[in-house]
């Protein structure tokens, strides 16, 4: 793996720490495979998507584990004494991380002299909302997406209006014998939280 700095927002004077990987290149336009950094060092990531690496090899594809801005080495300088903690935190939103990777995109794909490499974004929670929303934003620069456990219908002011039970019960559907599981199961894990709850009431 090769690590790479590439200038972030300009604004924020961030920094884009990338990971990149290349298994067995396809053609001239190997697909690349981005991973779209959510709250954290991109390492933390980099050592936990595990359909990256899986899928990478079967389809020649280039690894690219962005890093998101003001997370681990991706920090705009530090302000001044003069400056508030407000003004320092300016920048950090997620459509300027959507423009940092869009930029990373482009710049990766000149490094690999491959304009024609389609782009597949992939993230998890905050990093599938981002995945989601760089496939909607971003459509000439992204082919496809893959999000999990993205929540990007989860905000007040939705239309339809967003239910707040609904991880709840898609969770309780799995553990019916509609969704798979045996029986009883459902009652079970029921009983069992008023057993919990109940112990815990108890000291």
């Amino acid at each position: 793996a090769a690590t790479n700095n590439a200038g972030g927002g300009a604004a924020a004077n961030a920094v884009a720490n990338e990971e990149i990987t290349t298994t067995t290149l396809n053609a001239a336009a190997p697909p690349i495979f981005f991973y779209t950094g959510n709250e954290a060092n991109v390492e933390l990531y980099l050592n936990a998507t595990g359909i990256m690496w899986e899928s990478a090899e079967q389809f020649g594809a280039v690894l690219v584990f962005a890093e998101h801005r003001y997370y681990g080495e991706s920090k705009p300088p530090q302000p001044s004494a003069n400056s508030s903690r407000l003004a320092y935190l300016t920048h950090l939103t997620a459509e300027q991380a959507m423009a940092d990777y869009a930029t990373l995109i482009r710049d990766v794909k000149e490094e690999l002299g491959a304009p024609d490499s389609p782009v597949i974004v992939f993230g998890g929670s905050y990093g599938g909302m981002l995945a989601t929303w760089m496939r909607l934003k971003y459509p000439s620069s992204v082919n496809g997406a893959v999000a999990g456990s993205a929540p990007i219908w989860s905000f007040i002011g939705e239309d339809p209006v967003v239910d707040p039970g609904a991880f709840a019960k898609g969770v309780t559907f799995d553990a019916t014998a509609a969704g798979g599981s045996p029986p009883a199961c459902a009652a079970n894990v029921r009983l069992a939280w008023r057993e919990l709850l109940a112990r815990g009431a108890g000291g």
